[in-house]
């Protein structure tokens, strides 16, 4: 049986132990606006918010509808699922490597910045 002054220190323990992990994950949060060059031509930005994409522009212009989005520790998918796709891959905590392809366009890459 466990001691009331043991189960009492356990729980505060406990919570270190979670606080600090919980810390890390947050300074590797995709959260924020990403910025680069498609094609080393084309200004091109992707905002996430709440582990979801929030914009996706190209050239400075209106953003794209978005229709799907997927967030994981390495990656971000998103797209509208008729017109364009994109895949971006986690490359350090602040650059990242995104892949688009386009109906209208094409292919396209971009190395991408966390701003």
């Amino acid at each position: 049986m466990i001691s009331p002054v043991v189960a009492a220190l356990a729980v505060p323990l406990a919570l270190f132990t979670v606080a600090p992990a919980s810390m890390a994950a947050s300074s590797n949060s995709w959260d924020g606006t990403w910025a680069g060059m498609l094609n080393n031509k084309e200004p091109v930005s992707v905002t996430i918010s709440g582990g979801k994409v929030v914009s996706y522009a190209i050239r400075g212009g209106s953003p794209f509808g978005i229709g799907y989005s997927n967030v994981t520790v390495h990656t971000v998918s998103f797209g509208d699922h008729a017109n364009y796709d994109v895949k971006i891959t986690r490359t350090s905590a602040k650059t990242a490597v995104g892949v688009a392809h386009s109906q209208m366009v094409g292919d396209g890459q971009a190395p991408l910045t966390k701003q």
